[in-house]
């Protein structure tokens, strides 16, 4: 990951934990994943963008939330998007299927649903 372009983390059940007390609807932002944490600030120490990539984005109300908690812990000031662009080099997500590149086969993780030949 040395491009020029920026490096896409998703919230919940990424960089922070999912699954705890509270939901999303309400605001509720579970604590930082530490090893997800060290890697973002990894990453802006190196001098690469990252960008916040999460489907609360799409609720006006959940961008204050955010950035409270990003600055919470340590890495205010990150843009929050729901939107991939031509920039973005790689994403982070715990919900997220590898599909090789222009074949649509899958890579790597064996809970994909198995698929006819």
């Amino acid at each position: 990951m040395s491009g020029p372009g920026w490096i896409g983390v998703d919230l919940d059940g990424t960089l922070a934990v999912w699954g705890v007390e509270g939901t999303p609807g309400n605001g509720f932002i579970g604590p930082p994943v530490p090893l997800m944490l060290v890697r973002v600030n990894q990453w802006l120490a190196a001098g690469r963008r990252v960008k916040i990539y999460t489907a609360r984005a799409n609720y006006p109300y959940q961008i204050p939330l955010i950035k409270v908690w990003l600055e919470k812990h340590g890495i205010g000031g990150l843009e929050i998007t729901c939107s991939k662009d031509w920039d973005m080099d790689v994403l982070y997500d715990d919900r997220a299927v590898q599909v090789e590149e222009n074949t649509g086969r899958l890579i790597g993780d064996p809970r994909c649903i198995k698929e006819k030949s």
